[in-house]
């Protein structure tokens, strides 16, 4: 495969070197290409790649092998900071005589509660939420000696302090706390840089601050280094990836050359021209105008529905559609959004792959529908709990309906009968049991009858105060898509506990003939020829959590994933207005 002029441009370059690639842009190609020519610049060069998985590693070393032969492989490393962190400090000491034990990831989280009670103790009413304080953990560790940019920051430093003397006390050493001994080292010239002439860094941009250190720490060594990677695709904020900050860093202390990659091999020139009005909206980044060398005709449609269940049902059906002539995929920005996706493809047995981690059925609306089926037919005892619990009951009331219906052998119907399982709930708990009491006896009477009338009985919990598992669009399209499923209500249960039992290796290992299903984040690295993102609204996409910028990123990061068509889509009928970024992105008030 020849190298168009900007390839060759970063391939050539004598120096340091920013190389800025859009999506689909032969970034790998390039970069397998320039070690290849630092590789041939003398018998005795050395190279180390470095990425943030192994896989990605030993892709990138066997091409290398595929190109030069075996014999270059005593002269490349290639693994991720930690792995070759961990090289540089066995350099020093052996690896069986390292004087320190890594911290299972296990470990770490015993240890971050542990730090977090003792926090407790100190600072009492006014400490901080669990969460928030192993953030702030995890900000001091990616971010050295910057101060966390929420929450208290004295009560996270106290925390961090705990944390890390726990780790102490047992010679453990987390992740990062090896990046931090590596890079002190390198700073202090205690520890010696990796033993390499060049030093090449994939995904550049979603290296946090100590990897960022890390790398700058061997320009420093004068070893040199090229740094790859897209700011728009920058989409790990939410675990401390500096994205363009960091690459622009690198680049004035390196005095890199940069080189920008943009010219697209993938995407059809009309999903290249409403992605890049979509992230031109973002104003911290490379300029870049990108190019296509596709000759496909392509197609962008904006899809508006009623509804959410049928929304989801036009995807399914146009993803499945063109299969096998043409790869296609659905992709969406939530798990919840994922599930409701799933369960349809599952409901309808299309074929797909990916899909949500752990199983459709083990948590968010179809985990709720699931539990009060099986509490309904009296095979799963504890399933009503689930209802009251997303009902906000707390905790001392649902282990007291447990107990209750263990004792009458799980039928749901016990609850109406005997109201001995609401002793010491609140007035205001009580009440809440009388709103949901019409409900629980609906779905009762409706056991014995077809998947519709129970999915209607169902309604009675979509509610504003239901939003403990799901949002009330979530689930209407869950019952939406039970209410479609043939038999009766039993043969429905059977399947859904088929498909629940289901292991993750048989999911994971399936052959990937089918639609894929993936989050956004999942999507990244992959092209499809069809690509479908639903619930494009705001709340979802953006996120109300999430910093607007990342979200554009991400929402770009979706759309080119498709080489040929693509279709996002939305639902008049949510809650939330549609998606600031269909107008951004040149399909505001277009519908199909």
């Amino acid at each position: 495969m020849s190298l168009n002029p900007g390839q060759q441009a970063a391939v050539d370059e004598p120096g340091h070197c920013l190389i800025v690639a859009c999506p689909g842009s032969g970034k790998t190609h390039t970069l397998v290409a320039r070690a290849e020519r630092l590789l041939a610049e003398a018998e005795n060069t050395r190279l180390a790649i470095v990425t943030f998985t192994r896989a990605a590693a030993e892709e990138l070393k066997e091409r290398l092998v595929g190109k030069l032969g075996p014999g270059v492989m005593p002269r490349v490393d290639a693994g991720t900071f930690h792995s070759l962190c961990l090289q540089q400090l066995d350099a020093i000491s052996g690896r069986g005589n390292r004087p320190f034990t890594i911290a299972t990831e296990g470990t770490t989280h015993t240890l971050v509660m542990k730090a977090w009670e003792l926090a407790a103790k100190r600072f009492g009413q006014a400490m901080l939420p669990r969460d928030a304080v192993k953030r702030g953990i995890e900000f001091l560790k990616a971010n050295r000696d910057l101060a966390p940019p929420t929450g208290d920051p004295q009560i996270i430093q106290f925390a961090f302090e705990r944390y890390q003397e726990l780790l102490g006390a047992q010679k453990l050493l987390d992740f990062a706390d090896i990046m931090e001994l590596t890079v002190g080292g390198m700073e202090a010239g205690t520890l010696p840089p990796l033993r390499v002439n060049d030093l090449l860094v994939d995904e550049f941009q979603d290296a946090d601050k100590l990897q960022l250190d890390w790398v700058i720490a061997h320009v420093r060594h004068g070893v040199r280094v090229t740094c790859v990677g897209d700011d728009d695709q920058a989409i790990y904020g939410f675990r401390h990836a500096k994205g363009y900050d960091g690459m622009m860093h690198f680049a004035q202390v390196a005095r890199a050359r940069t080189i920008t990659l943009d010219t697209t091999y993938r995407c059809a020139s009309v999903v290249v021209a409403h992605a890049s009005r979509l992230i031109s909206c973002n104003t911290n980044r490379v300029p870049k105008t990108i190019r296509t060398a596709s000759r496909a005709t392509g197609s962008v449609d904006r899809m508006d529905f009623p509804t959410f269940d049928l929304e989801v049902a036009a995807a399914c059906d146009a993803m499945s559609a063109c299969l096998p002539a043409e790869t296609s995929a659905i992709l969406a920005r939530t798990k919840s959004v994922l599930r409701v996706v799933e369960t349809a493809l599952v409901a309808d047995g299309i074929p797909y792959y990916g899909g949500v981690d752990g199983g459709i059925w083990s948590g968010g609306a179809p985990g709720l529908v699931r539990g009060l089926i099986g509490a309904s037919l009296g095979k799963n005892p504890t399933g009503a709990t689930l209802a009251l619990s997303a009902r906000g009951m707390p905790s001392s009331v649902i282990e007291n309906a447990r107990r209750h219906l263990m004792a009458a052998n799980g039928r749901m119907a016990s609850l109406l009968q005997s109201n001995t399982w609401l002793a010491g709930a609140s007035d205001v708990h009580v009440q809440a049991w009388e709103e949901m009491r019409e409900g629980f006896e609906r779905i009762v009477r409706a056991t014995n009858r077809q998947p519709s009338e129970f999915a209607e009985a169902c309604t009675t919990f979509i509610a504003p105060g239901i939003d403990g598992f799901t949002n009330p669009g979530i689930l209407r399209a869950i019952l939406s898509i039970i209410a479609r499923m043939p038999g009766a209500l039993p043969d429905v249960y059977q399947r859904i506990e088929q498909a629940a039992r289901r292991s993750e290796r048989d999911k994971t290992t399936r052959q990937r003939d089918g639609v894929a299903l993936l989050t956004l984040h999942a999507s990244k690295g992959l092209e499809f020829d069809r690509v479908w993102m639903p619930a494009v609204r705001q709340g979802v996409l953006p996120h109300g959590n999430s910093d607007i910028a990342e979200e554009r990123r991400l929402c770009y990061v979706g759309m080119t994933r498709a080489r040929c068509h693509l279709t996002l889509s939305y639902s008049r009928t949510q809650d939330a207005p549609e998606s600031v970024f269909l107008k951004e992105s040149g399909l505001g008030g277009l519908s199909a």
